[in-house]
């Protein structure tokens, strides 16, 4: 308000007229504020939309995913028996056999002693399994008991795992051996010298050990005629169908197999997409409503826009995907259009049937898919640039290979062993990928696979990523391959002391790009 004096000549409400202009001139700027205050407000509804549409654009790219229609699943007749995974190159359809035998891992007792902490007496034990290395363990006069041996032997690293039981006879206490490993080709071999008392109680020629187990191979015969028997020196399994693998738990006379496309991710996934597009949808309409009992409108409504470009969306999920037969829609898959409020409705019951009777009709909606007319040549994607308004011929004059390192000779061998010395063939210099290293390998006597499983241990602890390589063995030959395709991957051999004993060339091997 205007101080000072107020009509005492003319008698005018001075103040009071001024303050009425200056209100009048204020009230513009109220009316601008309350414009910017509803601006900001219709702004940040905008936002809240816009994110909603992005979550939904996000789980629709979900469906998109290769990877998601890649899962498979695998049930199993007698799951007491047999269980197993299928990876996502495993192949639909079902396979019957029985489980005849599990694998075993060898196991022998010594004759009963009146003691376990009793000594034995001195002398060396040797151990061997299969084809594998021997390993000597030497026990002390004073150190030999046969809680003694067995301690020694489970730290000795020789592929047997030794303990004491107690048999509950006049001499209870006996030494059990167990095989690490699994089949036939695993049986352990042990003999003693020193005392007397240590030798015979090795003494395996003399029967003084008892057969518990018996080293076994698992045998499993497909079909019901018996004519074809897979045997496995594991009661692990894989190979027998492609992308399978199997975990054999108990003798079965006959269990079914049967692989399909894990089709409950997907499930999920549209689930997810119908809710959060319908999250979009619901918003939309909330705050674009009008209700004539109350008079209330949403702040939104005069936004045309933003229902224009909603109503192009449906649309486009709605219309019939162009050069697909059959299930080219929505619809055919149970998912409909709510005619009152505009939302997507799901038919479980209906979506869940095509997904086990046709499981590619669902991807092929959401997946872009494609056909070859070569079964060597399968599609991986396109973008929104490629023309697939007609068939287009490719011709292939080179298919992509891996750097591989050719052999010039079988690995050497002597008695079915190969024979690595210490500072005689022990080095193998590598390089790949920008990492170059000195492999040392352990001295020993090892089979070929042994020694191919060797050298991957070794490699794989030096050379990661792009570089990753894999150690082949076809036949007596050994052979390095990337796991990578292209020119880009090379694996360079140097000359170094373990290449002839290995049979591998020297020299510089690149992969090829397609």
């Amino acid at each position: 308000m205007v101080n000072g004096v107020d009509g005492l000549i003319s008698g005018i409400p001075t103040g009071e007229l001024i303050d009425s202009l200056v209100d009048l001139g204020r009230g513009r700027a109220r009316q601008l504020e309350a414009r910017k205050v509803e601006a900001e407000a219709r702004l940040e509804l905008v936002r809240s939309y816009n994110l909603r549409l992005l979550s939904a654009k996000l789980d629709l790219g979900e469906l998109s995913r290769d990877s998601l229609y890649e899962g498979r699943s695998l049930s199993s007749s007698n799951e007491a028996a047999v269980t197993g995974t299928a990876s996502s190159s495993a192949q639909s359809g079902s396979v019957t056999f029985s489980v005849d035998q599990l694998a075993e891992a060898h196991e022998l007792a010594t004759e009963g002693q009146a003691s376990s902490t009793s000594d034995i007496g001195a002398g060396d034990i040797t151990l061997q399994v299969g084809n594998g290395q021997q390993v000597t363990v030497s026990m002390g006069a004073s150190d030999s008991s046969l809680d003694d041996i067995a301690a020694a032997i489970n730290q000795a690293d020789a592929g047997v795992s030794a303990y004491v039981i107690n048999d509950g006879g006049a001499n209870p206490y006996r030494l059990v051996l167990q095989g690490q490993d699994t089949g036939k080709d695993n049986t352990i071999s042990v003999s003693a010298t020193g005392a007397m008392a240590l030798s015979d109680l090795f003494d395996q020629g003399g029967l003084a050990l008892t057969e518990l187990t018996a080293a076994a191979n698992a045998e499993i015969t497909l079909g019901t005629s018996g004519s074809l028997t897979i045997e496995s020196a594991t009661n692990q399994v894989s190979g027998v169908v492609p992308g399978v693998t199997l975990d054999l738990h108990e003798t079965a006379s006959r269990v079914t197999i049967s692989v399909g496309q894990e089709t409950e991710p997907v499930k999920e996934r549209i689930m997810t997409f119908v809710e959060s597009m319908n999250a979009a949808i619901e918003f939309l309409n909330l705050t674009t409503s009008y209700d004539p009992a109350t008079n209330d409108a949403g702040l939104l409504i005069g936004d045309s826009d933003l229902r224009q470009g909603m109503n192009r969306m449906i649309r486009e999920l709605t219309q019939a995907v162009p050069g697909l037969d059959g299930k080219n829609t929505l619809s055919a898959i149970g998912i409909t259009l709510d005619r009152q409020d505009g939302t997507l409705q799901v038919d479980e019951g209906k979506l869940d049937g095509v997904l086990a009777s046709d499981p590619d009709a669902v991807r092929n909606i959401f997946n872009n898919s494609g056909v070859s007319s070569d079964p060597g040549v399968s599609f991986a994607t396109v973008s929104t640039k490629t023309d697939v308004s007609n068939p287009f011929a490719i011709e292939i004059t080179q298919a992509a290979s891996r750097a591989a390192v050719s052999t010039y000779q079988d690995v050497q061998t002597s008695g079915g062993l190969v024979t690595i010395s210490d500072g005689v063939n022990d080095q193998l210099s590598l390089s790949a990928g920008g990492t170059s290293v000195s492999l040392q390998l352990a001295a020993g006597d090892y089979t070929t696979q042994a020694l191919a499983d060797h050298l991957q241990a070794l490699v794989d602890a030096e050379f990661t990523g792009s570089s990753k390589m894999s150690v082949v063995m076809d036949g007596d030959r050994l052979a390095l391959e990337s796991v990578s395709f292209g020119g880009s991957r090379s694996i360079i051999v140097g000359a170094s002391s373990a290449t002839a004993t290995l049979g591998l060339d020297t020299g510089t091997f690149t992969g090829s790009d397609v």
